[in-house]
């Protein structure tokens, strides 16, 4: 009796030393999030402890759509919001967007994201991780590989990868449909395996291939990786708590692994390809290790891994989207077509001024760019005081930035009937330059835009068009009507199979 009577007091106080600690995280949140009020700046009322992304945290929508769903409550050039606790401005108006990346850019250098160097080495490397000075010093240093006369040099190998898709897809034929998705992740995973490894990754012709489960390990967003991205994204000061990492370990070793075998080989030969293992070389002559710990190795290989990262993802889904878009509207699909036989009637194989030629299939990536955006917002960090001109609002030092990409891509008064899928949109591209207005961003704007548009969209343009000169594909009965993007991750992707009809053209 004496010990049960024990037992419950000890509970009771275990129970009322929870609610005491409830009640202090409960008040410390509710003091956190006055911080937009005091500021006078427009914002949504927040929840205690989540703040207003209840839909992202119960996985009913993604992150950008749960911010385009706020972006339409405000008529302000900006308003405030809570992650957490963690307050972030939204900047909605185009000027101020493109005074933030541009004219301003100082006050902004740094970006959001990062990773802390002692978990994660690599990752906290790459270059959308780095801070300003270090990440000027190493883009410069990669800058070069992007030129025009660079990417004409690796046409070549993208063509070589093109013509192992076609044989792939001419064996699938007769099987019935064919998941788009993953021909769009071979070949995406191909090319970045000769680009920035040096190597052939063999995704179609095997499918034990180690670079085919890497690429499908880094699809699959799993829940805990999930949360990593999350925390690594919205809740930066959580990563060294729970020792966070973009990558699992597995995707981390690979690219160490076949970076620094590349690299090896590349230092005892005269050969030069115009890839990244060159640039890595260069890096290693010019600035080389201190030490032959992990982390200096990380430094030098990092850029590989912000290659594999950037440009494998974006890649894949962007085809996937615009393929699934072309075969859903036949006068798209038939236009396209004409226009690529055309141009590839007018030269011997698909090179840099064949792919200037097919205006009409940029104008498809332009749009599917629109509607899909990879990257569902831009972020930045402001590392100066900055004064929003014609207001009273001073944006503090260390305030995290987005500039919704969903919210402004949809935005009728920029694109008119926004949900439907338009190339002809960017007809006009060189007399309206809705590609160069700031409400329009895939890729970003400013010094810390994309540095790998162009590599991009040349991987798209040499897949698609090798892709519809060939065949022509149509919807099945499992082609889903619309397409659910998952609430797991930033990168835009289906939750989906995307399955199509391909047929042959004699």
């Amino acid at each position: 009796m004496f010990y049960a009577t024990l037992l419950q007091i000890t509970l009771y106080l275990l129970l009322f030393l929870l609610s005491i600690v409830l009640f202090i995280l409960y008040k410390n949140s509710l003091k956190s999030l006055q911080y937009w009020k005091n500021k006078n700046v427009p914002h949504p009322k927040p929840w205690p402890f989540i703040g207003n992304l209840l839909d992202l945290v119960t996985l009913r929508f993604t992150g950008g759509i749960c911010l385009e769903n706020l972006y339409e409550q405000f008529e302000t050039p900006y308003f405030g919001i809570y992650i957490f606790h963690y307050p972030y401005l939204i900047i909605k108006d185009p000027e101020l967007i493109k005074s933030m990346l541009t004219k301003d850019f100082q006050h902004f250098t740094d970006r959001l994201f990062s990773t802390d160097k002692k978990y994660d080495s690599l990752v906290s490397n790459f270059m959308f991780c780095l801070q300003y000075s270090e990440w000027k010093w190493t883009r410069s240093k990669v800058t070069p590989i992007f030129t025009i006369t660079k990417l004409k040099k690796m046409l070549f190998l993208m063509n070589d990868v093109a013509d192992e898709m076609i044989e792939h897809i001419e064996d699938e034929l007769n099987k019935g449909p064919i998941d788009i998705k993953d021909i769009c992740l071979k070949y995406s995973m191909d090319v970045i395996a000769t680009t920035a490894f040096g190597s052939n990754g063999h995704c179609f012709k095997d499918e034990d291939s180690a670079f085919l489960a890497i690429a499908r390990q880094t699809f699959h967003v799993s829940w805990g990786r999930f949360i990593a991205q999350t925390c690594l994204l919205l809740a930066p000061r959580a990563i060294s708590l729970f020792n966070l990492k973009y990558f699992d370990d597995k995707v981390t070793n690979f690219i160490r692994e076949m970076s620094w075998d590349a690299l090896r080989k590349r230092m005892n030969s005269t050969t030069k390809r115009n890839d990244m293992i060159d640039v890595m070389k260069q890096i290693l002559q010019e600035n080389p290790p201190k030490d032959n710990t992990e982390s200096e190795r990380d430094r030098i290989i990092a850029q590989v891994g912000t290659f594999f990262s950037a440009g494998f993802e974006t890649a894949s889904a962007m085809m996937s989207f615009a393929l699934y878009e072309i075969s859903m509207q036949p006068d798209i699909q038939n236009k396209v077509r004409e226009e690529i036989n055309t141009v590839l009637s007018r030269y011997e194989s698909i090179n840099n001024e064949a792919l200037e030629d097919m205006k009409y299939l940029h104008m498809i990536l332009l749009e599917t760019f629109r509607k899909y955006p990879v990257i569902q917002f831009l972020d930045r960090t402001c590392t100066k005081d900055y004064q929003i001109s014609n207001s009273n609002v001073t944006i503090d030092k260390g305030t995290l930035l987005m500039f919704p990409l969903f919210g402004l891509h949809y935005d009728p008064q920029y694109f008119p009937n926004p949900k439907k899928f338009d190339p002809e949109r960017f007809l006009d591209e060189n007399e309206s330059g809705i590609d160069k207005q700031f409400f329009y961003l895939p890729f970003g704007k400013g010094p810390r835009d994309c540095l790998g548009k162009q590599f991009a969209m040349q991987e798209m343009k040499v897949g698609l068009a090798r892709i519809l000169s060939a065949f022509e594909i149509n919807k099945c009965a499992n082609t889903p009507d619309f397409l659910k993007l998952t609430s797991k991750g930033f990168i835009t992707a289906s939750q989906q199979k995307i399955e199509l009809l391909f047929k042959k053209i004699s």
